[in-house]
Formats: structure tokens, sequence, C-alpha cells
């Protein structure tokens, strides 16, 4: 490949781009590719805001159709009615970007008329790999890349790449390649020719939001990069010339820049690692946190400031002691050998799995499991453990009449028990104030108790927990 070249530097990077999931459509034979479809008034990628949200919640699609189709007159085709339901969505979303800011819309979502839950437009990795639900949300990411962007709503200026998250711009990318040109030189595009305030030296006009959409903080792309065959730069704010750039390297075995790469580009890294959508979406969150600017500001400072060097050798940390934590008889054992015994080790019956794993977290992540199949809405884990292993449960373990009968009888036996269905009862109508949706589900729905009764017996342990428990004595039988 000519490295100087700028556009076949666009294309490593798109082409890279594209085999790690992301989706990318290139321009062939005259045509514009991907950018067709690009939404410059709105600053969005209309198709896959309209996919996510049909594939990760039908249900609120399948809403947003009957409630705002519905206003078209009774002759209209089912395309006109997606037409609509799709115009009022994204209007919407563009004005929730315009009052909150993208980075906000993308952790919480946006409210609809017709939706009882707010509209979520994207799933971020979920901590624990405990709901199927959401790992199928967040696989559903649609990640993309966009070349030669003309966004602008006053000219023909076009960015090189611009990348969306669900249809959602997230950044955009300057390229410079070496042989002609250097990063500064993208920096200083974006300092001069990528004005938010649109037109060149005419400012906003009061009440008027001639501000391209793309471009302005905080309701545009979240972080600006300016990109060379050898480093990168970053913002997440442009001002014009006041604009301020950070350096986005790996350093250079203590120096500034990023390494050789013998296999390409030194800053092949920003195209690779950061190409996994999990690495991407986890930077989300940092670039939207002024305080991680502000530390780069300072060490970047303090670094000339400091004698020695980022690394060092024969540092002597043996006399080093532990004065404010005290971790005193923390796994002691007596080893003490007499007579040539020696401690004796329990063999091996089975081989192990390789993963170390509670057998609490197993039984949480079997109640999120078969909850999740018995209940409708959109519903966290928590709200799910909470009801099931907590409120439900609670209640339960507070009745005699259960105690006893645990005590007494086999788990079968306890199981086809009336007075176990009539204690549930009980406690789902209890519930009902502080868990309406859950509580009126299961009270419609014989199969929804049924479902419950045996998640409280299987993982959540109701008959153990009920044996464990002390009987109250009684005078008399019954």
């Amino acid at each position: 490949m000519s490295l100087h070249k700028e556009i076949e530097f666009e294309n490593d990077i798109c082409a890279h781009l594209a085999t790690h999931g992301w989706l990318y459509q290139p321009a062939l034979a005259g045509a514009e590719g991907d950018f067709a479809d690009y939404d410059r008034a709105r600053a969005m990628f209309p198709a896959d805001i309209v996919a996510w949200v049909q594939t990760t919640q039908p249900k609120a699609w399948d809403a947003l159709s009957k409630s705002h189709g519905a206003c078209l007159p009774s002759g209209g085709s089912n395309g006109d009615r997606q037409a609509a339901t799709e115009a009022v969505l994204l209007d919407r979303i563009r004005k929730q970007l315009d009052d909150r800011g993208t980075l906000d819309v993308l952790r919480h979502g946006i409210e609809l008329l017709g939706l009882r839950q707010p509209l979520q437009l994207a799933q971020f990795k979920p901590a624990l790999a405990m709901n199927p639900e959401l790992q199928a949300k967040y696989a559903a990411n649609r990640l993309r890349v966009v070349r030669q962007v003309r966004y602008s709503l006053f000219n023909e200026n076009a960015i090189d790449l611009v990348l969306f998250l669900n249809g959602l711009p997230i950044a955009t990318v300057e390229l410079k390649s070496d042989f002609t040109q250097s990063v500064e030189d993208a920096v200083d595009q974006y300092r001069f020719d990528r004005l938010p305030a649109g037109r060149h030296g005419h400012p906003k006009p009061k009440g008027q939001a001639v501000t391209e959409p793309l471009l302005d903080f905080p309701r545009g792309a979240l972080v600006h990069f300016a990109v060379s065959n050898s480093a990168v730069m970053m913002t997440t704010r442009l001002l014009g010339a006041a604009t301020t750039f950070l350096p986005f390297n790996l350093g250079d075995h203590g120096a500034a820049g990023n390494p050789v790469n013998p296999h390409g580009h030194r800053t092949a890294y920003s195209g690779g690692a950061n190409a996994v959508t999990l690495a991407f979406l986890s930077q989300i969150f940092d670039y939207g946190n002024t305080a991680i600017e502000k530390r780069a500001i300072f060490f970047k400072r303090l670094l000339p400031l400091l004698e020695f060097g980022r690394e060092r050798e024969g540092v002597d940390l043996s006399k080093v002691t532990l004065t404010h934590h005290k971790l005193k008889d923390q796994g002691k054992r007596n080893l003490a050998l007499v007579n040539g015994e020696y401690p004796k080790l329990a063999p091996l019956t089975e081989p192990g799995s390789g993963e170390v794993r509670e057998q609490e977290k197993i039984y949480l992540m079997e109640i999120i499991a078969k909850v999740n199949d018995l209940f409708e809405g959109e519903l966290t884990d928590d709200d799910k453990l909470i009801y099931v292993n907590h409120v439900l449960k609670g209640k339960l373990l507070e009745s005699d009449i259960l105690v006893q009968q645990a005590s007494n009888n086999t788990k079968e036996q306890f199981a086809n028990s009336p007075d176990l269905a009539n204690e549930l009862m009980n406690a789902i109508m209890d519930a009902l104030t502080a868990h309406s949706s859950l509580s009126k589900q299961a009270l419609g729905s014989e199969k929804v108790r049924s479902g419950l009764k045996d998640v409280l017996l299987g993982p959540a342990q109701l008959y153990e927990s009920l044996r464990k428990q002390r009987p109250v004595a009684r005078s008399t039988l019954v």
C-alpha cells in the first residue's frame, strides 16, 4: 500500500473496522455509499435507529406504530404508517439530543408518548453475564463507519469519517498522511474549517439553532479525532481557533507518540484495539468526563518535573511494611510436622471446569433466567431479584404454617401443599402496592404463579431456608 495516499489510509481503516463487526458500505461505481442514507438535518443515520428499536424493543415499536401511525387517514398504507412512526421517533430523538446532549440520551434513553418505559438507544456491556436478554441487546448494538460525510447545513464540507452507534454520531475523524501533511494539519482543519457555528464569521442569532448538529457540543458527536499515520489527537468540544486537542497516543518507550508498528501504521491501534465493541462503548463514558482532560493536562506538565523516568529498575521493596491495614491470622494454618507426618490432600474426584464460580451467584443467575420467561415488560435484574428473592421469599419465611410444614414433610410433599399456594397468593397481594407491575401479572395468570412457586422451591431455596428456622411450639395439634 502507498502510505502517502490519504485515500488508502482511509480505505485501510474502514476495511479494518468492517472485519471487526462494524457496518460499512463503500461507495462503488460513483454511488455515495452509506452517506446517501445520512440525515444531515438531524445528524443521524435513521436506518440504524429504526433497526435497533425494532430488533431490541419490538413491543415498544409496535406501540409507537399503533399510537402514531394511527393518526393517518384511514386510506393510508402500511408504508405511510411506517414513515409517520419513524418521523415521530427521529424528531423526538433530535429534540432530546438538543435539550440533554448525546451522552445523556445514550445513557438513559428517551421518553415517548405511548410508551411505559424509556426507549433505550444503546446497551452497554452488563457487568455480569447473568441476563441473556441484556447480552442479546448488547450484541445487537449497530456500529457503523461512514466516509466523506457532508454534514453542514450551510455548505458541502465533508468530514473524512463519522462513527455511529445505533444511528447516533459518536465520533468524527479527520485523516492526514504523514508523507504530505501531519496530525497538526488535521487539528487546524477542525479549528478553522469545522466550525460548530456553521457560518464563517457569523455568530448564532439569538433564539435560532443555526449551529451544525453534528459538531455542536453537547448535542453532536462525543469526540473528534485528528489522525495521521503516526499520531492521534482528540477533543470533546470544538471551539474554533480556541479548541484544545489532547494526545491520544500509546507512548513510544517513554517518549511521546506511538511505537513503530512492523505491520502497518503507528496509529493502527486506534482502529484496532478500539474497534472492538466493548472497548469502543466503554470509552463513551470517558469522553464525557471533563476531569479526564484536566488530569491529562496536569500529568503532562508534571512529568518533566520528575527526576526519574517512567520505569525504574532495582527498587528494593523488602522493607516496605503494611501500617494502616492489618490482616492478622488471615488464612493461617498450623503446618508443624511430627514424626515425618505431612498434611494429606483430598484426591480429585472429577475434572474441574477451570472457572471458579460461587454457588450463590449461580442460584441468582438461575432465578433471573427463569423469571425472564414469566414476566413481560422492561425489568432490570435488580427488580426481578428483589421481587422473588426478597419480597415474596421474605414474606413466606414469616409464615409459621410453612415453617411447620417444611420441618415435617419432604420437599415433594411441601410443594403440593395447599397452604403454600395460599401463602404465595397472600405474599403477591401484599406486594401489589410496591411492585404493582409484577404482582398484577402474577395475580392474573396461574402459569406465572406456578412458575414463581417453581423458582422459589428451586434456585431461591425456600424449602431449605424454612427448614433452618425453628418451628413455633404448638399446644394443640391441628
